[in-house]
This record gives C-alpha cells, structure tokens and sequence, in this order.
C-alpha cells in the first residue's frame, strides 16, 4: 500500500511538472506586453530596494499554508490531487495532510488536529512563528526608514543650497518609493496571515465571545499597525 502511495505520488509531481511546462510554453498570454510591463515594474523595484526587505516582504506573502506545503518540497502539486487515482492523493496526504487539499487554513487545521487542546496547540505555535517573522520585519522596516528619512533629508537640504543636481534626489526618491512597495507587500502578506487566523478563532473557543487566541490576534494586530504606521512614515518623505 505505501508502496502504491509513492507511486502515485510520484506521478502527480510528474505530473504537475509536465502540465506546468505545458502551461508556460503552449498557452499564449492575450495580455503579454501588459504583464512583461508589470513583471519589469516588479523587478526594477526589487533590484533598487533593500535586499533584506525584499527577503522579508516576499517571505510574508506565503500564506501558513503555503510555507507548509513550500516545507512538504510538492509545491504546485498540490492542485493536481484531485484528478489522480486514490494512491497518488494517499501519498499527498501522507506528507501534507488531508486539510492541506481543502485549500484552508481551517480546514488543515479540522483534518490533522482532531481534538481542542491539539488544536489550540498548534494555532498557538503557527501565530508564534509568525510574530517572529513579523516582528523581524518590523526591524527592518525600521531600518529602512531611518536611513531613507536620513538620506532624502540631507539630498534636499543639498539640493536645495544648489550643491546637488535634482536628479539625484530623483533616484534616492525611486529607492525610497521601491522601498515603500516592499512595505506595502509585506503589510498586504501579514493581514493575510491575521485573516488566516481569524478564521481559525472559532476553533478554539472558550465560549461564544471568547477565543482561546484572543490574546496573540490581539499581539498580531499591533503588529499590522505598527508596520503600517512604518510605512505611512517613509510615505509622508516621498
């Protein structure tokens, strides 16, 4: 039987891999030029902002069930599960978990925790992992806005006293405004990870007001308004 699991799951990734190449290179995009242009926006905001911002920004855009099924190492495999035989989805299950194939947080949560104190225990530790990564994020955004106020602050004062050209002061303010959007991707992925967990308050009641995990969405709601409070800073420099 275990052996019949790995063979199917095996021929789901291949699967997948197969389908996703096809994907790329059969279908043509109608909207090309418009996403080449949208891609190139991207990269070049990328390449002029803080590289620890960008690491951090692009880390906060997994949803908690993506970085578990990123740590599974199946990837896109996933959305292949539901067309494949009995043992390639007993194969996916094995190393993902059944919730993970509902596409929900709650659902993985419902399917691999069966009891409350499971679950409690569980949520628990995937909100703490994500204080970590936020509060980590916070520290850069930080960072990053004490030297851009620093920086723009002293290019306009010279700017201003004629010992600099205005398109220097242009560039610091395209680094400032690709660093901005970093923030915002970042603020964007954490309000998904708090949405996540909302959803999952109901799970762990206490009863019909409370939640066990009041406590840390309160924490994770600090959090989202101070990094937003960061970025409506480095916003007011532009």
């Amino acid at each position: 039987m275990a052996d019949r699991s790995f063979a199917g799951l095996t021929r789901l990734i291949a699967a997948g891999a197969v389908f996703s190449l096809a994907a790329c290179t059969a279908v043509p995009s109608i909207n090309t030029s418009a996403q080449a242009r949208a891609d190139a926006k991207q990269n070049l905001s990328q390449s002029q902002a803080d590289p620890e911002l960008v690491k951090r920004a692009r880390a906060l855009r997994k949803t908690v069930l993506q970085g578990a099924a990123a740590g599974a190492g199946v990837g896109t495999a996933i959305g292949f599960a539901l067309d494949q035989d009995d043992g390639a989805l007993q194969g996916l299950k094995i190393g993902l978990g059944s919730g993970l194939l509902a596409g929900t947080y709650v659902a993985h949560v419902q399917s691999n925790f069966i009891t409350r104190q499971s679950r409690l225990r569980q949520i628990k530790s995937d909100l703490d992992d994500s204080a970590r990564e936020i509060a980590t994020t916070i520290t850069v955004m930080r960072d990053v806005l004490v030297l851009q106020k620093t920086e723009l602050a002293a290019l306009k004062e010279e700017v201003l006293a004629g010992r600099a050209e205005a398109s220097v002061l242009d560039a610091a303010l395209s680094v400032a405004n690709s660093n901005l959007e970093q923030m915002q991707i970042a603020v964007d992925g954490a309000v998904g990870r708090q949405d996540e967990f909302n959803k999952a308050r109901g799970l762990v009641l206490v009863n019909d007001t409370t939640s066990s995990i009041d406590s840390e969405l309160s924490s994770l709601s600090m959090q989202i308004a101070s990094m937003k409070a960061i970025a409506s800073d480095l916003a007011n420099e532009l």
